[in-house]
């Protein structure tokens, strides 16, 4: 059963439900659903017009501030959708999380959680950027080798950079 919330900020015009759809109580006598538009970044947007004013808002964000209560800052949290898929605006694939959360949450799967390092083939890759060109220190059977070759490089530019202050 679809359950419908009053949008915040315009409570007796629209109203949004936990399958991410918008109604408006704004237009003539009956009731309608409001029509979504896609956006560039794959998002959907519905435009709310109040006392001669219209805004666009993001969907998932009306299904969010009104069934879990957000505040937007995006600096700190952030809505994320679990199947990443930016269409699916229903409440349950939509979480608050931090920025810094959904960042590493959609980084791809080369990514192993040590700085400089990553999965290449099967093996682990120690790369730094250096004067903005990747440099490759080579790809490494275990973590534990790639790991120790990187922090032999770090030691090696941290004392080349000493020599330069001096």
């Amino acid at each position: 059963m679809e359950n419908w919330k009053p949008v915040v900020g315009y409570e007796s015009r629209y109203y949004v439900s936990d399958l991410g759809r918008v109604k408006t109580f704004n237009y003539r006598k009956n009731p309608f659903i409001c029509k979504q538009e896609k956006i560039n970044s794959g998002y959907n947007r519905v435009s709310l017009s109040a006392n001669n004013k219209q805004k666009r808002i993001l969907v998932h964000v009306l299904v969010c501030q009104s069934f879990l209560e957000h505040k937007q800052n995006r600096t700190l949290k952030v809505i994320d959708h679990f199947d990443n898929n930016k269409q699916n605006n229903s409440l349950n694939n939509l979480r608050i999380i931090s920025n810094r959360d959904n960042v590493i949450k959609d980084r791809k799967k080369g990514i192993t959680g040590e700085n400089n390092i990553r999965m290449m083939k099967g093996k682990f890759q120690v790369r730094f950027e250096i004067d903005k060109k990747t440099k490759h220190f080579g790809c490494y059977v275990t973590i534990e080798e790639a790991i120790f070759i990187r922090d032999g490089v770090v030691k090696k530019l941290q004392e080349d950079f000493k020599k330069h202050l001096n």
